[in-house]
């Protein structure tokens, strides 16, 4: 999410509960001076949910037309203090952040406020900072767990199962729009979160805070969209009328999709899989565009993910509630089914209801920001609690082609699992999703000379460390996929041989790289073969110990190779 420019830098992760078990970056404003001294005290806590603004500020409300509304630190400071500065800070301050304030905003404030209870939850400061807790939020304490959760890449989420749908987007007041929306059906993204046979719905929320509700199965409400199942089939609706492109001022629905080409009104809108809750992240075909706040304290934008709910009760794209010409062949109907108002743009948690009992809740007002930028979403609540342990928590692979594996072991039989990689020089070649135990197999990037640097391997939210070395491998053969299968080891002196006469005379010329790279592209699926069979095992070894003989033996391989062709030269020479 772009923000460069900003008076202030926007987006942070401030999670009530998940806290310990993840990383957050850190936030601060550009230039404030209370976070570097805040970690000075306590460097143990540096990018975790205490290393940002919400240590000592909390959010607001405000009352606008009657109506309510409701803003997290972030968009309460903004809205109080002003991208000017030119408001009343101390109105954004928690009690933790009140007391630091009293007491001289100085390293030894921290100090001197250590055995408060600054906000009245029975935990002093130094106890609930010591958790990972707010010492300014009574809602939040360390008698309580994490509840259970997944959190899910981008990246991870194109690996499953995906759905497209075109469908009518029909707003109450906004503009109406024909779309063609692709990612992962809720109900199956449910099922590999490890969703318990208890729970009874979901909630949905954005960054800013807006939320919505889905029941798991069909409900009578008309604004409960539900998550499993199938909605019905629809008619596209075409009118130049209502048509923007057409209509610049009077129009109402936009046609303008890529999708719509070729539709002719009245065609039938079917999906052979029904139309379903998609999280989405894309829309005809393009990624979709990150939530940003805007100039007016508010979000745009509908990505990296969004709800995206068809229609219940099927209709046309009506005119705009606040339009003065009703007289048009769809007036506005509030009785009509305004599915795109009920939609979750930017969505960033998924909370499973009901939440376990004595489990901590995330502050949704101060959770998601990241989220957006970092291209995630957590899921969290009523799922089963499982967990994962691997066979190292690093593992070390060769450059150019190296590769290794990870065994994984999840505390369940029953437990699904993905697996993405979080950094661009290191690939997972298969093994990426699972049920119950398995393995990951993974390789470095070809051509990757870097000696050494680590990177991470994620399952289902637990971040495992890669080292890439040049000198050090695990069980990989460092590239000498089908040899290592044929002997055993990636240690055996046959798979020495061949790997340095690798290094030494093929990865220093053109062809020879070019010969390397056919070879990594074909060979991993043959060893992974050969070596569950032991009868190709042994034809693999006598297969290549002629040519690892030759190798070590160059001279004498010519020798040998000479003597049939002299034979052959005497034999065609007697014939004439």
């Amino acid at each position: 999410m772009n923000r460069k420019g900003w008076v202030f830098v926007l987006g942070f992760l401030a999670m009530v509960g998940l806290s310990s078990s993840l990383a957050f970056s850190a936030y601060q404003h550009q230039g404030e001076g209370d976070s570097p001294k805040f970690l000075s005290v306590y460097p143990s806590k540096a990018g975790t949910k205490l290393d940002s603004c919400a240590l000592c500020h909390s959010g607001g409300a405000y009352t606008s037309g009657g109506k309510v509304t409701t803003l997290g630190s972030c968009q309460w400071c903004h809205y109080k203090y002003g991208y000017d500065k030119s408001g009343d800070i101390s109105t954004t301050l928690n009690p933790y952040g009140k007391d630091y304030r009293d007491n001289g905003r100085s390293t030894a404030a921290f100090g001197a406020i250590e055995n408060r209870d600054s906000d009245g939850d029975g935990y002093s400061n130094k106890d609930e900072i010591a958790a990972v807790r707010y010492p300014g939020d009574a809602t939040d304490d360390p008698s309580k767990i994490t509840a259970p959760f997944r959190v899910y890449t981008k990246a991870q989420l194109q690996t499953l199962a995906q759905h497209t749908q075109f469908l009518l987007m029909n707003t109450t007041k906004s503009g109406d729009y024909y779309a063609q929306y692709s990612g992962v059906p809720i109900q199956d993204l449910l099922a590999r979160a490890g969703m318990l046979p208890s729970a009874t719905g979901i909630k949905v929320y954005s960054p800013d805070g807006f939320s919505t509700t889905h029941p798991l199965t069909l409900d009578p409400n008309p604004s409960l969209y539900h998550v499993n199942g199938t909605y019905p089939g629809t008619t596209y609706y075409y009118n130049t009328q209502a048509d923007v492109k057409l209509n610049p001022t009077s129009g109402w629905c936009d046609y303008s999709a890529p999708s719509c080409t070729g539709r002719q009104n009245g065609d039938a809108i079917n999906n052979p899989n029904g139309l379903k809750l998609l999280l989405a992240f894309q829309r005809d075909g393009t990624d979709l565009t990150p939530g940003v706040l805007n100039a007016s304290n508010t979000l745009d934008g509908e990505g990296p993910f969004r709800v995206v709910p068809p229609q219940k009760t099927p209709g046309p794209p009506d005119q705009a509630s606040t339009a003065s010409n009703q007289a048009v062949i769809w007036p506005y109907n509030k009785n009509a089914d305004h599915n795109a108002g009920f939609s979750t743009r930017s969505t960033t948690i998924i909370r499973v209801e009901p939440l376990p009992a004595g489990t901590t809740d995330i502050n949704t007002l101060e959770a998601g920001w990241n989220y957006i930028d970092q291209e995630k979403i957590v899921i969290y609540g009523a799922l089963n609690n499982c967990s994962f342990s691997l066979s190292a928590t690093s593992a070390y692979v060769l450059r150019e082609g190296g590769v290794g594996t990870i065994d994984v072991t999840p505390s369940s039989s029953d437990c699904t699992w993905t697996a993405g990689s979080e950094v661009g020089w290191i690939a997972i070649s298969s093994g990426s999703t699972g049920t119950g135990s398995g393995t990951i197999r993974y390789s470095v990037a070809m051509n990757d000379t870097t000696a050494s640097r680590t990177g991470a391997i994620t399952i289902e939210g637990q971040t495992f460390t890669v080292t890439q070395d040049t000198k050090s491998s695990s069980d990989s053969g460092g590239g000498c996929f089908i040899a290592t299968a044929a002997f055993g080891s990636p240690m055996d002196p046959h798979v020495t041989i061949l790997r340095e006469f690798r290094d030494r005379h093929l990865l220093t010329n053109l062809p020879g790289k070019v010969l390397v790279s056919l070879y990594y592209r074909v060979s991993p699926r043959a060893a992974e073969i050969i070596r569950r069979h032991e009868i190709l095992r042994k034809g693999s070894r006598l297969f290549l110990s002629p040519l690892i003989w030759v190798i070590q033996y160059p001279y004498l391989g010519c020798v040998i190779l000479l003597v049939p062709l002299v034979i052959w030269r005497r034999r065609t020479n007697l014939g004439r």
